[in-house]
């Protein structure tokens, strides 16, 4: 069992009440815009890029710019980058229970959006033509 010497929180307890300590994980999930979301059995070798590789790589819309770790006791975490110059060289930081999320790229949505927004246009002004020539006859 390893314990955090640095935490100083205490839990109060009440009669009646139950404490369920989930067993020790010994895996990492990969999520979001990767070909195959999937989860792994935890390699201390094996790095952010290595999980994401494993899950079959990022999809198109993948955003790999903004990858973070959802750690297993809750907080987020960015992959450490191994250079300045490394663009998706993401760090060793993992532990058992970790989750890799790979989010969508927000420059999609918008796009997705705006042709979503211009075909319903162009819709409506096809109705409203052909309400019109309707009319006149």
């Amino acid at each position: 069992m390893i314990l955090d010497k640095r935490s100083t929180q205490s839990l109060q307890l009440e009669d009646g009440d139950a404490l369920y300590i989930p067993a020790m994980q010994d895996s990492v999930s990969v999520i979001g815009e990767v070909n195959l979301a999937a989860t792994h059995l935890f390699d201390s070798s094996k790095s952010v890029d290595d999980y994401i590789k494993a899950s079959g790589g990022l999809k198109q819309k993948a955003d790999d710019e903004r990858i973070y770790i959802i750690k297993a006791n809750g907080s987020v975490e960015l992959p450490s980058s191994g250079s300045w110059f490394a663009v998706s060289s993401h760090g060793g930081q993992l532990a058992p229970g970790d989750t890799i999320v790979v989010p969508l790229d927000a420059q999609h949505i918008d796009s997705l959006t705006l042709w979503s927004t211009a075909t319903q246009i162009i819709y409506q002004l096809g109705l409203a033509a052909a309400s019109i020539a309707t009319l006149n006859k």
